[in-house]
């Protein structure tokens, strides 16, 4: 992962961190609140399990990249 890739990453992640502590500022996540439909929580966990692919994704592909190219 390059440098300019790190970054956009590091971007997106910020950009989800700041949309969970604005979810949750809105609808603590306590006992009470457990049962609540929070459809906002459900977008943040797919795009941030897609960051996460997109990251091992790449390391992999990397790291099997240089392997072949050792050999």
């Amino acid at each position: 992962m390059d440098e300019i890739q790190a970054e956009l990453v590091l971007d997106w992640y910020c950009d989800l961190e700041s949309r969970f502590v604005n979810l949750l500022s809105t609808v603590p996540l306590t006992e009470n609140n457990e049962d609540i439909f929070l459809p906002g929580i459900s977008s943040i966990t797919i795009e941030a399990a897609s960051l996460l692919d997109t990251v091992f994704r790449n390391e992999c592909d990397e790291h099997e990249f240089n392997k072949k190219k050792s050999l």
